[in-house]
């Protein structure tokens, strides 16, 4: 029989990051694709912040990601830390792989 543990802090944290994470990266890509009818590639990336700082300031860590129109499959990503997909009103969004930039 197997015994749950307790989460520790840390992983309360890591388990909230990630997940507001994806839902913060979806509702631009949903906002793209039904509310805009856009067509081509999407660059999303993470604004940095100073984790130490903002949580010593406040209880509540707040994420933000910024997102950028790209003209071509080529093109350079404006932020290294950037994500790209390409969304197509036929086909859905899809993750650009690095490898495959």
């Amino acid at each position: 029989m197997q015994t749950n543990k307790p989460l520790t802090e840390k992983e309360k944290l890591s388990y909230t990051i990630e997940t507001q994470t994806q839902k913060a990266i979806e509702e631009l890509l949903s906002d793209a694709f039904y509310i805009e009818k856009y067509e081509g590639f999407l660059d999303i990336w993470p604004v940095e912040i100073n984790l130490e700082e903002q949580t010593k300031k406040n209880k509540v860590l707040k994420i933000e990601f910024q997102s950028k129109k790209v003209k071509s499959f080529g093109s350079p990503s404006e932020n290294k830390n950037a994500i790209r997909y390409h969304i197509s009103q036929s086909k859905g969004v899809k993750r650009i792989t690095p490898s495959s930039q």
